[in-house]
């Protein structure tokens, strides 16, 4: 992927670096992506993550198949078993992250750019 093609995909997903001349939208999200608010969540939501799930994530690792098969019953209970441990805290962490990286967009571009429109 083409450095034109980053900077079309990234406005779409953050309409507000429309506001950002398109030859420091890259630079922008640079700046979030090393802001230290960013990695102070992330840090924060996957140490809370273990502190609450660290036994249940500790019982998975001994999960055995005694048939040595994989029955679809036996997947369906394997996925049954991570499911709240593992799949849904992952998927919580991940929508803060990407609302938090476009509330920081948003207040680069507010900060930086107030009234320019390209």
């Amino acid at each position: 992927m083409n450095e034109e093609q980053k900077i079309d995909k990234i406005t779409k997903q953050i309409p507000a670096l429309k506001k950002v001349p398109r030859e420091d939208r890259l630079k922008v999200m640079n700046r979030v992506r090393k802001n230290p608010v960013l990695w102070a969540v992330v840090v924060s939501l996957f140490a809370l993550w273990l502190y609450l799930f660290w036994d249940e994530m500790l019982a998975l690792s001994s999960v055995d198949n005694p048939h040595r098969m994989l029955s679809a019953k036996w997947i369906f209970f394997q996925f049954k078993k991570i499911f709240w441990p593992a799949l849904v805290p992952i998927m919580v962490i991940a929508g803060v992250i990407s609302v938090l990286k476009v509330y920081i967009v948003k207040r680069i571009v507010k900060k930086e750019y107030p009234d320019n429109t390209v």
